[in-house]
């Protein structure tokens, strides 16, 4: 433990004080910061814009042909292959309610019927 503690003090310095060398250059760049990084003289490539744009903000609808991967295949062709009449209920005739939502519309119909009892305090006793 000793000889640790005398090598620490030989080979490294501890600074009560610092103060900045605003001359130097720092190692890492403030990525925040609006004046670092960024040069009058530096004007970005339109294209190579365009691509990141592409890639950032493009589905994978917008990149690929086809599906890439088989979750993909679900959602790829959202069109139907047969045009859908709304009116003809040969094809299209959807549940207007489901037996379950009945029952519990009935049940809830049942409750407001009946009359409302009052809160008139805690039933039971307490010490």
């Amino acid at each position: 433990m000793k000889e640790q503690f005398e090598k620490d003090l030989k080979h490294f310095k501890v600074y009560d004080t610092y103060t900045p060398d605003f001359n130097k250059t720092l190692l890492t760049s403030k990525f925040y910061s609006k004046y670092e990084g960024q040069n009058s003289d530096d004007v970005a490539d339109p294209i190579l814009m365009e691509k990141i744009k592409k890639v950032k903000y493009g589905t994978p609808r917008d990149r690929h042909p086809w599906p890439s991967t088989e979750n993909q295949c679900y959602g790829w062709f959202h069109e139907p292959l047969v045009p859908i009449v709304w009116d003809d209920n040969r094809y299209y005739h959807p549940r207007k309610s489901s037996d379950f939502i009945r029952h519990e519309l009935q049940l809830k119909m049942d409750e407001s019927a009946l009359p409302k009892v009052k809160f008139a305090g805690i039933p039971f006793k307490v010490q």
